[in-house]
């Protein structure tokens, strides 16, 4: 009567055939039934070479698995690289134009113009700038509805008359001669300041011409003023002694306007004020460009990293796949208490000897690392320390071109 036999063994016609237990819960070689010793050993041998050629399998399976996301990371990389190269492309092209050596250049200029003048610095304004402009335009203003508001009384004309809104149009002309007589006059009458303080790098002053003309516009808006006058007097009787206050009354804003405009003139000013602005305007420039080639960089920097963390990855996956078996080829000799024909642990990721030192005919499985030739090469070619070298050089000669003269505005 056929039984159940200890230790999962099995009885037939009460003959008991013994099974080889299995000591390990993973184990993956089972020789049991060979008794002779060579054979049992040629059949380990097979055995383990098995193991070891499915996990080879895997490894490779597992490298193959891996290329798409290798590549994506590739592209990724030659994508960064080239952004950094034009951000740096950028740099250079700006630092070759040479701008920041022309703001440079011209800020000196000026400083070494006026390094003597002392207290009376040539390139200080008399006027606030602002309230020039607020002068001319209010006087621009005024005179315009003053002309305008005469025309229209001398013509005749009322609102419904297309004369009444061009009745403007030489106010306007009398506010532009205004801002022309101002800037010719403050011209010249610069020209001769700096000449009384014996400064030869002026043109000389020639005032007739502007004093000409201010004086007919200033006459001109007086016959004006006087008409005006005269109509008002017609309807208030007391005006009549006072026409002269008026007209002068009804010029003061006018004359205000030239003499504020002729007294800022001041070009050494205008000069300086140019030449902080290029000074300004070129830091502002150089900053964005070496901030924008340092992001882009810094991308590639990161991107680069994490393709040679992938690579590592796929590789040690590959490798682990194999070291495992060989752990588990390991771990079954213990139990068994017996080696193998393989020499194991491996030292290289390749298929072992046997212990007689001689390798098989036939090539041996390999691990094909070969496959990750390609993203090696991409890590190769597109390392980012080619890109930092080049931008450190081309923001060390920028920076050389704003502190040459010992003034330093550009943070290297």
């Amino acid at each position: 009567m056929a039984g159940a036999g200890e230790n999962g063994g099995t009885s037939v016609d009460g003959t008991r055939q013994h099974r080889t237990p299995v000591p390990y819960p993973h184990r993956i070689l089972n020789v049991a039934g060979l008794a002779d010793p060579a054979a049992r050993e040629e059949r380990l041998g097979d055995l383990e070479a098995a193991a070891l050629l499915r996990a080879f399998a895997a490894g490779n399976a597992s490298l193959v698995s891996g290329q798409d996301r290798l590549n994506a990371v590739c592209d990724e990389v030659v994508e960064t690289y080239r952004a950094a190269q034009l951000s740096i492309d950028l740099l250079v092209r700006y630092k070759a134009v040479g701008r920041a050596a022309a703001a440079r250049d011209a800020a000196d200029a000026v400083a070494r113009r006026h390094v003597q003048d002392g207290p009376e610095d040539r390139r200080r304004r008399r006027m606030w700038r602002w309230l020039v402009w607020v002068t001319v335009a209010l006087a621009g203003v005024f005179d315009t509805t003053f002309v305008g508001n005469l025309v229209q009384r001398i013509l005749g004309v009322g609102t419904g008359s297309l004369m009444y809104y061009l009745a403007y149009l030489p106010g306007v002309g009398m506010a532009l001669c205004l801002l022309a007589a101002g800037t010719v006059l403050g011209e010249h009458l610069f020209r001769r300041r700096s000449r009384m303080n014996r400064y030869d790098d002026v043109p000389l002053p020639r005032l007739f011409g502007p004093v000409l003309f201010t004086v007919l516009i200033v006459g001109l808006l007086g016959v004006g003023a006087y008409v005006r006058a005269a109509l008002a007097g017609q309807s208030f009787v007391q005006l009549a002694s006072l026409q002269p206050v008026f007209v002068v009354l009804l010029l003061l804003l006018s004359i205000s306007a030239i003499a504020v405009k002729a007294l800022s003139h001041n070009p050494y000013a205008d000069r300086a004020d140019e030449a902080r602005r290029l000074v300004e305007q070129a830091t502002r420039d150089s900053t964005a460009l070496i901030g924008q080639a340092r992001q882009a960089l810094s991308r590639h920097t990161r991107t680069w990293i994490r393709l040679r963390s992938t690579m590592a990855s796929v590789e040690g996956d590959a490798r682990r796949v194999v070291e495992q078996a060989c752990a588990r080829i390991l771990e079954d000799r213990w139990h068994r208490g017996a080696g193998g024909p393989l020499q194991l642990p491996l030292a290289l990721p390749r298929w072992p000897h046997d212990r007689d030192d001689s390798y098989p005919e036939t090539a041996p499985p390999v691990l094909e690392f070969e496959l990750l030739d390609h993203a090696r090469g991409i890590a190769r070619r597109y390392h980012p320390e080619e890109l930092e070298k080049g931008l450190a050089r081309v923001v060390d000669e920028l920076h050389a071109q704003f502190v040459q003269r010992g003034t330093s505005t550009v943070d290297s």
